[in-house]
C-alpha cells in the first residue's frame, strides 16, 4: 500500500510542477461537494465556452433522433450512423464535432434564428472508401 500511495503523491507533485510552468493562471476546483453541474459551469466560464442557454436552442427532436442538453453540453441520441448516445463538442458557431467519430453536426437556422435542421457530415469509418454519413434531419 505504501508504494501505491507514494506513486500517487509523486504524480500529484509532478502535476503541481507542470501547472506552475503554464503561461496562464490555472483554475483550481475543490470537487469534494460533488456538485458537477456547478463545476462544469465554472470550467465553461474559465474556458470561455458557450453557456447552456446558448446551447439550449439546438436541443430538440430531429427524427429519427434527438439532441438533448445535459450537464451543460449537447448529446445526440439515435442519429443514424452515430453511436446511440454521442456528445457534441462545439467546433465553431453552430457546428459541433461528434465525440469519438470523424463527423460534424451543423445546425441550420432560418432568417429569424430558429433552428430548423441538423446536418451531419463526415466519412464513415470502417466502410467502403467514399461512404459518408451525410444527412439532413428536419427539426420536428
Amino acid at each position: 500500500m505504501a508504494g501505491f500511495i507514494a506513486f500517487w503523491e509523486s504524480y500529484r507533485d509532478r502535476c503541481d510542477r507542470l501547472v506552475q510552468r503554464l503561461p496562464f493562471a490555472p483554475l483550481t476546483l475543490d470537487v469534494s461537494a460533488r456538485d458537477w453541474s456547478a463545476y462544469l459551469t465554472l470550467v465553461a466560464r474559465f474556458l470561455d465556452l458557450p453557456s447552456p442557454a446558448d446551447l439550449e436552442r439546438y436541443a430538440g427532436s430531429y427524427p429519427p433522433g434527438r439532441v438533448a442538453l445535459e450537464e451543460g453540453g449537447l448529446v445526440a441520441y439515435g442519429i443514424p450512423r452515430v453511436w446511440e448516445r454521442a456528445r457534441l463538442v462545439r467546433h465553431h458557431g453552430p457546428t459541433f464535432d461528434v465525440a469519438s467519430l470523424p463527423y460534424q453536426a451543423s445546425f441550420v437556422a432560418d432568417r429569424a434564428g430558429a433552428v430548423r435542421e441538423l446536418r451531419l457530415t463526415g466519412r464513415a469509418p470502417m466502410r467502403k472508401p467514399g461512404d459518408s454519413v451525410d444527412g439532413t434531419f428536419a427539426r420536428a
